[in-house]
């Protein structure tokens, strides 16, 4: 049985094993022969083709590649942008009255379209996040107490959206929930921390939780094989806030859960 694992002919990353597929391709190596299929070039027989390209919208060339193969993962995995999974965008005129938080519309703040240009074009661009002064220079994101206070560049900035504050808050923190899944397999965390924007660096609890019902929704609406979801529950609701198709390491990502993640490879074979 041999796969193959699609990415941009420009991923540096992949290299460097900074995804979760890279320490899952372990255990697939003792089952299975892997091919890493870098750009468009090459077309190998593969049983299997898993879409791995890291950008926030897929190119058109890219999905005519994985047109012609049979069993792709993630074929239909076409726009993550904020745009295409929020369902809680504002504009200017929404008469929503609470609390609003402005972020980048492309999946990691727009890292994976900028690392994917060749050199000469890197040393030109810049990634969003240096394109403003305003955005805390930490995490990139900023709440505003009402839309009314959002400035106008960022309603008419399409690199940007502006999306319904929810947290979820209790005793003091405030928390993410991450599902990650591959398959058949997943596991479903809490982030806790005190900051309002929450990343691993400020999270001071995490703890293992059950996926609700609603994220499996979710999985189905955007037509996921793998990847991992950020959401809150916001009384009582779930809240997606993010949908990731080539998830990045984290710090809790042992032996063991890769190996557990990888089998869910299985359910496709």
């Amino acid at each position: 049985m041999k796969i193959g694992i699609l990415i941009h002919q420009n991923d540096r990353r992949f290299i460097q094993s900074d995804y979760v597929i890279n320490h899952q391709v372990k255990w697939w190596n003792r089952k299975y022969s892997i091919e890493i299929i870098r750009g468009l070039k090459h077309r190998p027989v593969v049983d299997l083709l898993i879409n791995h390209v890291d950008l926030t919208i897929m190119p058109d060339e890219y999905l005519d590649f994985m047109s012609s193969y049979e069993l792709v993962l993630n074929r239909n995995v076409v726009d993550i942008s904020k745009k295409k999974i929020s369902a809680n965008l504002v504009s200017q005129n929404s008469d929503y009255e609470g609390k609003v938080l402005v972020k980048p519309d492309l999946n990691d703040l727009g890292f994976p379209e900028y690392e994917m240009k060749s050199r000469i074009t890197r040393l030109v661009l810049k990634p969003i996040h240096y394109l403003t002064k305003s955005f805390d220079e930490k995490s990139q994101f900023k709440i505003y107490d009402s839309i009314g206070d959002v400035p106008d560049k960022y309603f008419s900035n399409s690199k940007y959206v502006v999306e319904k504050y929810l947290p979820e808050y209790k005793d003091g923190l405030y928390y993410l929930r991450s599902f990650r899944f591959f398959g058949d397999r997943c596991l479903c965390s809490t982030l806790g921390s005190k900051s309002q924007i929450i990343k691993g660096r400020n999270t001071v609890i995490r703890d293992d939780c059950t996926p609700p019902p609603e994220i499996f929704e979710y999985q189905k609406k955007f037509d996921f094989d793998f990847g991992k979801f950020d959401f809150t529950i916001y009384n009582g609701s779930v809240i997606l806030l993010d949908a990731n198709k080539t998830p990045g390491y984290y710090s809790a990502l042992d032996d063991e859960t890769s190996k557990y993640l990888a089998e869910g490879l299985d359910s496709y074979l």
